[in-house]
């Protein structure tokens, strides 16, 4: 009879702490705050979400120890699971994940970004989805380097991208440009070595150098517009690990090629290209360093 008064006692005990935690809990669900003068933030402690609201950028330097530096959503860096930004906010800043958004896995930003800052969102290892806005200009430096994203569209209002943006996400499977994307940025996709989708727009001029250099794609088509393909843009690490096997050339307008652009190539690599164009490419290709194992074989049907 004890043992069971003892179990009783026990359970009643774990009710009333489990009341007052969630009692706390649920007075505890939204916290916020402002940060400089232009920035508002609310933290959601159930649902992990953090939503920042404002003007301008947010301007945060890691350089800097003054406490007026120091948002308080940096409190909870390892809890947060979602990020959204909205209101009129035009800028992230450099380092804007660096406090360790370790657990971060969906991120969204508003219309109104126009910029994401050098290594903004790097090694945010569990990010899984984001959510780039029609209207972003510009994606800096390594932006997203390190980062677990498995999906992204590039929009099209794109104008400058710098080096890396998403050199070594190793577990993206697959890109999108979108319409209107005229350049693909140097390394973007350096060493995403699970990438085996790629759509390239019409739009698409030049193929920038190391763009696609240690990916895991399979085939890939250049669409009729490209101009200019850049050294090592579809290089590989080794033969033996290499994966691309068929590229498929429509355009009939590319005057520039890199060297290399093909370096280590799969021993059964085939590319194909317009009829019309299959000497001259294939001199060009050859001149710049094209395996001579390497197929070129011309296709009536591209011309």
């Amino acid at each position: 009879m004890r043992k069971l008064e003892k179990v009783v006692f026990f359970v009643f005990i774990l009710c009333i702490c489990a009341s007052l935690c969630a009692g706390r809990d649920a007075q505890a669900k939204i916290k916020q705050g402002k940060w400089k003068d232009n920035i508002s933030w609310s933290y959601d402690t159930n649902k992990k979400e953090l939503v920042l609201t404002g003007s301008g950028a947010i301007a945060r330097s890691y350089e800097s120890e003054d406490d007026s530096n120091f948002p308080k959503w940096e409190l909870f860096p390892c809890e947060i699971k979602t990020v959204r930004i909205e209101g009129k906010i035009t800028r992230i800043s450099t380092f804007f994940s660096g406090a360790g958004f370790r657990n971060m896995t969906s991120l969204e930003l508003g219309k109104s970004v126009k910029t994401i800052g050098n290594s903004a969102f790097h090694e945010s290892y569990k990010l899984k989805s984001v959510k780039l806005p029609n209207g972003l200009k510009s994606i800096q430096a390594e932006a997203f380097w390190l980062s677990g994203l498995r999906k992204v569209t590039i929009p099209g209002s794109i104008k400058k991208m710098g080096d890396g943006v998403f050199q070594s996400c190793r577990k993206l499977k697959e890109v999108t440009y979108a319409s209107g994307n005229r350049k693909t940025g140097k390394y973007t996709f350096w060493n995403c070595e699970k990438l085996k989708k790629v759509k390239l727009p019409t739009s698409l001029k030049i193929i920038e150098k190391g763009c696609f250099r240690v990916t895991g794609l399979e085939r890939i088509t250049i669409p009729e517009n490209v101009e200019e393909i850049g050294d090592l843009s579809f290089a590989q690490s080794s033969t033996k690990k290499a994966k691309l096997k068929e590229v498929t050339i429509k355009s009939k307008k590319i005057t520039k090629w890199g060297k290399d652009i093909f370096e280590d190539a799969h021993r059964d690599l085939v590319i194909h290209v317009p009829a019309s164009k299959k000497l001259q490419y294939e001199l060009a290709l050859r001149a710049k360093g094209l395996p001579t194992y390497v197929k070129v074989v011309g296709e009536t049907s591209l011309d």
